[in-house]
């Protein structure tokens, strides 16, 4: 049975994350965008957050042709994170919530 409630769409963009440690330690990451929807994404990184930790997330998409760029960003939540284990693995997490800004 499929759980998802949104088209994913793969999509390999620059994504900026950054989240705040229960004991106010600031965290920040970057990676790529393995896929996005209109509810979340998941993100290849090697640095990743705890399972529902809020995250800022900050994802650049520039446009086929031009100079346009279109930067999207929202307060996510981690749903679920993938730690490399195998040396061919990559570690990445999943978010969801709103995007905020376009």
């Amino acid at each position: 049975m499929e759980r998802r409630q949104a088209i994913r769409y793969r999509l390999n963009v620059p994504v900026v994350f950054s989240w705040e440690s229960s004991q106010r330690d600031r965290f920040q990451g970057e990676g790529l965008t393995r896929d996005i929807s209109a509810v979340g994404a998941y993100i290849l990184t090697p640095t990743t957050p705890p399972v529902d930790a809020p995250v800022n997330v900050e994802i650049m998409i520039s446009a086929l042709f031009g100079p346009i760029k279109v930067k999207i960003k929202g307060l996510m939540r981690v749903q679920r994170v993938k730690h490399a284990m195998a040396e061919h693995e990559q570690s990445g997490f999943s978010v969801v919530g709103e995007w905020n800004e376009l």
